[in-house]
């Protein structure tokens, strides 16, 4: 074989060699370069404080800031009713416009949330209420007449329910009322059921 030869078979080795790594050493750099790209912009968009701060606190420092926020309204009027008072004043106030609540369901004289937002629902019994969870009822009054309600819960003791809400004590106004187990068990006993829902507000 002539050098010429040689020479243009080594030149042709060497140009594959040189398409070869283009094709896949080149196209691994890419690959690579996107996912670098990709971790640096997700590294670039960090979580606000807002959200980071509401997420780290515990359920019970949650439902304490919730009330903290609440009480701050005792004896005011707000010009807002009782859902209208927790959903836009209370919840975004506390969780510094991070939690969201729900509409009510089927609509506004329902006594159940809707899915969404950060209301958790829980089943339980009135006994287990715990200061700052958040209660949607129906409430049947005196003349038999229903209005559905919403109340946070202020405290509990052995026998009954501290609330604060708006627009029970007078109209659009905040303020706290007491009521036994078995009083509030009663006003929404409805239809043969027990027409009330439990939430708190998560993260």
């Amino acid at each position: 074989m002539s050098q010429r030869h040689v020479t243009a078979s080594r030149c042709f080795v060497l140009s594959v060699l040189i398409v070869l790594q283009c094709i896949f050493g080149c196209g691994m750099d890419i690959d690579q370069d996107i996912t670098n790209r990709t971790q640096d912009a997700l590294v670039s968009t960090p979580i606000s404080a807002d959200v980071l701060w509401w997420k780290q606190l515990s359920q019970t420092d949650r439902n304490r800031t919730i009330l903290n926020q609440a009480t701050v309204d005792d004896g005011k009027n707000v010009g807002l009713q009782c859902k209208t008072w927790v959903q836009q004043r209370v919840v975004p106030n506390a969780s510094r416009s991070v939690a969201i609540i729900p509409a009510t369901c089927p609509d506004a004289n329902g006594w159940i949330w809707c899915l969404g937002g950060n209301a958790v629902g829980i089943s339980t019994s009135p006994q287990n209420f715990k200061s700052g969870y958040i209660v949607q009822m129906n409430i049947k009054r005196a003349d038999g007449s229903i209005t559905p309600h919403t109340s946070i819960v202020y405290a509990i003791d052995a026998y009954g329910i501290w609330w604060i809400d708006s627009n029970y004590v007078a109209v659009n106004t905040v303020g706290m009322h007491y009521q036994t187990f078995l009083a509030f068990l009663s006003s929404v006993y409805i239809g043969g059921q027990y027409k009330y829902s439990t939430y708190y507000v998560g993260s």
